[in-house]
């Protein structure tokens, strides 16, 4: 009877071993490209990152990815890049990747592909404020591009507060104002009576609301004296937007543009 036992207890333990490496877990890994791509040099980057560590890795399908678009395979060049993990990269090097991946998406007429590579869950989480910075104002162009402008307007917003540069602030409220101008009034009217608006969105909002459809000087004067008594502490206050109804809204000298504020309004408007 103990043999039969013993041998029963060795039956029951092999079969569980047998059944653990059957189902052994896989570390899971990218997609192969290297063998559907028809550039040479494209198809040996790929091959090399398969075998690198996962920053080297990152950068040989990035440069892949780029040669690719230049070729005009766009798709394969978004697949690529799509297929890289961006949460575990040093910072820039998940932004830029990022913001590469969203351009050829655009450049595909696919804004919403574009919003999802630039996704902040999907990329590293110690970004500086720089980078989020330049995250905000990209998310705010495919905004833009997919016909969402209060979208864009919040993106900008949020930028705005991720800065003390008073040059970059101003270019990012010229940004802001300008897609607050083309928005229609019954799209401004819903972002107004949207309560999960916080303080600068709401502010942002009701000066575009009180000045919609009004051409008359004087009306325009009136209703900005109103807004500037109600949202005196609010950043547009005393960084007003530089158009047309600056010099009422407030008596402030022009500010001009540094080098990296005009690279910033430079992205945001650049054609696709």
């Amino acid at each position: 009877m103990t043999k039969q036992i013993r041998l029963l207890l060795v039956l029951v333990l092999m079969s569980v071993f047998l059944a653990a490496c059957g189902t052994a877990p896989r570390t899971p890994t990218s997609p192969t490209f290297s063998a559907s791509v028809q550039d040479d040099q494209a198809r040996q980057l790929l091959r090399d990152a398969e075998s690198a560590p996962p920053v080297q890795a990152a950068e040989l399908q990035l440069a892949a990815a780029e040669r690719l678009a230049l070729q005009g395979n766009d798709l394969d060049a978004i697949s690529i890049l799509e297929s890289i993990d961006k949460r575990r990269l040093p910072a820039e090097l998940g932004l830029s990747i990022a913001l590469q991946q969203a351009a050829f998406a655009l450049d595909q007429n696919n804004p919403e592909r574009a919003l999802r590579a630039l996704d902040f869950h999907q990329l590293p989480t110690d970004m500086s404020s720089d980078q989020l910075v330049r995250l905000n104002i990209a998310r705010a162009e495919t905004f833009d591009i997919f016909g969402n402008p209060i979208g864009a307007a919040r993106e900008l917003i949020a930028a705005t507060r991720m800065t003390d540069d008073t040059s970059l602030q101003q270019t990012l409220h010229d940004q802001i104002w300008t897609v607050l101008q083309k928005t229609n009034a019954s799209l401004l009217q819903e972002a107004v009576q949207n309560r999960n608006n916080n303080f600068f969105e709401q502010g942002w909002f009701e000066r575009a609301a009180m000045l919609s459809d009004i051409t008359d000087i004087n009306e325009q004067q009136e209703k900005l004296f109103d807004w500037q008594l109600l949202w005196d502490q609010h950043p547009a206050a005393s960084i007003p937007p530089r158009t047309g109804d600056t010099q009422i809204a407030t008596d402030m000298s022009p500010i001009f543009f540094d080098d990296r504020a005009q690279r910033v309004a430079l992205f945001f408007t650049a054609s696709r």
